[in-house]
């Protein structure tokens, strides 16, 4: 049975608020259509979006009507709250509902319902290379399903990259027993999260200069200087090339340890404020700082937050709030239905047969895959290096779900294309995924983090260490 309207309400006032009611609905119809219509078709939730925000609309507008005609306050108010309750889990689906209840819920590329968390800001944009750690330490965390996946303390050598060693700008700067010695060897190794590995104690380079140095004790040994940025690719790589290591670095030879889609990715940018880490993806450059503020700081996604909070102590996050734990499950059981999706186009983007023969691989292929644009910027980077005598080394990282493809007789794009490239520039081509030919297919999560498709430290060693023997030519 409907209530009657509360007669102590001036009617002008009910007809005020339904009237809002009513404009809200069309413009969320609206904002609904042109926000879908930019969504990815093969993201999974779309369609969840889709139904979850036009039910609440379509609810929004049934109530606000209904008031208008018959004053039906208390149906309304049911209505109302049912059209609530859809758009929140529009929300949820969004990314942005815990932002709402005052809870950020931190996720990352994994699409495995994590949670991230960096206790203080330590991230900056700058226009040469996207962004740089700052000169003070902070504490990195992923959470997963009750379990901590990795607690790093990020500590930025005195160039603000993740390095044991500090980096000079000429050799002979160096602060050891080999100061004036100019004569050794010196790369430059540029990558992604697998080579910048913030998450770990220490990253493949670090492991690979330790072999170096083993293996040239008494002597100076060839050092590798990483300049692995999280989420960085192609067009990072080449800003920083051009923009900081060619002006300032004495320096032998790159390395280019590519990850399946670094030469796909844009340019990435990342900044902590006090609270929030932002990250994206631009198909354009900030020309400066003010650029950054007013043009691409406004455009950039959550990607988790900062800040000490009950949230984070040591080890381990506090248990979430009760009212939150069910919107939470749910939460995670999308993105576990995305994460078959997108392992789905993986397969389909970047896995090709091994009976493809390398000769199949050409400049067209890379450019229709990449675009022009990404074909320039190596070009570039390589040809400077030929043209100064430098050294070209292409090395292919490899992820858990490719090595278990190349046990069952496919390779990845990016093995092909790589060993391509390093025929077509004359270059010379390191394969990471034969690091790990020898070890079992069911033994293979042993090297890489649960929840989480980076490489363990036990992984980044066996790969360091087999790149530290491949440069100075040993098996």
């Amino acid at each position: 049975m409907a209530i009657p309207s509360n007669p102590r309400i001036p009617n002008f006032i009910r007809k005020a608020a339904a009237s809002g009611s009513l404009l809200t609905g069309i413009l969320l119809l609206i904002w609904a259509l042109v926000h879908l219509n930019l969504a990815q078709p093969d993201d999974i939730s779309i369609s969840l979006k889709r139904f979850c925000l036009g039910l609440g609309s379509l609810l929004a507008l049934l109530g606000a009507a209904m008031h208008l005609r018959k004053n039906f306050i208390g149906l309304n108010l049911r209505t109302l709250i049912a059209a609530c309750t859809w758009l929140y889990l529009f929300l949820e689906i969004s990314r942005y509902g815990f932002i709402l209840t005052g809870f950020v819920h931190g996720r990352n590329h994994a699409s495995d319902g994590s949670w991230g968390y960096f206790s203080y800001p330590i991230a900056e944009f700058d226009s040469i290379h996207g962004y740089h750690w700052l000169d003070w330490d902070a504490d990195v965390i992923k959470y997963v399903n009750g379990e901590t996946v990795f607690y790093q303390v990020v500590r930025p050598n005195n160039k603000n990259w993740i390095s044991k060693i500090d980096y000079y700008l000429r050799k002979k700067d160096g602060p050891t027993i080999f100061d004036e010695d100019t004569t050794h060897q010196r790369w430059m190794v540029f990558g992604d999260s697998f080579t910048g590995s913030e998450f770990l104690s220490e990253t493949w380079v670090d492991q690979a200069n330790a072999q170096l140095r083993a293996l040239h004790r008494g002597n100076h040994p060839p050092e590798l200087y990483n300049f692995g940025l999280d989420g960085g690719g192609l067009w990072n790589w080449h800003s920083t090339f051009f923009g900081d290591v060619v002006p300032n670095y004495e320096f032998d030879g790159i390395v280019l340890a590519v990850y399946g889609n670094d030469f796909d990715r844009d340019f990435a940018i990342m900044h902590h404020t006090d609270s929030v880490a932002w990250f994206k993806y631009f198909d354009s450059k900030p020309t400066s700082q003010k650029d950054f503020q007013e043009n691409y700081l406004p455009k950039m996604d959550w990607s988790a937050p900062v800040g000490p909070s009950g949230i984070i102590h040591g080890k381990k996050r506090s248990l979430p709030r009760l009212d939150l734990y069910f919107l939470m499950r749910l939460h995670d059981a999308l993105d576990r239905i995305q994460l078959k999706q997108r392992q789905k186009k993986y397969q389909q983007k970047y896995l090709d047969s091994k009976s493809d023969k390398l000769e199949t691989y050409a400049e067209a292929n890379f450019v229709e895959r990449y675009g022009q644009n990404k074909w320039d910027l190596l070009s570039q980077m390589i040809e400077h290096c030929q043209a100064h005598g430098k050294e070209v080394i292409f090395a292919s990282i490899p992820d858990e779900q490719g090595l278990h493809f190349n046990k069952r007789g496919d390779f990845t794009v990016v093995q092909g294309e790589l060993a391509w490239l390093a025929q077509h520039f004359n270059a010379r081509y390191f394969d990471g995924y034969e690091v790990f030919a020898d070890i079992p297919d069911e033994e293979l999560n042993q090297f890489y983090l649960k929840y989480d498709p980076h490489w363990n430290e036990k992984g980044a060693t066996k790969f360091g260490q087999a790149m530290a023997r491949f440069l100075v030519g040993g098996p």
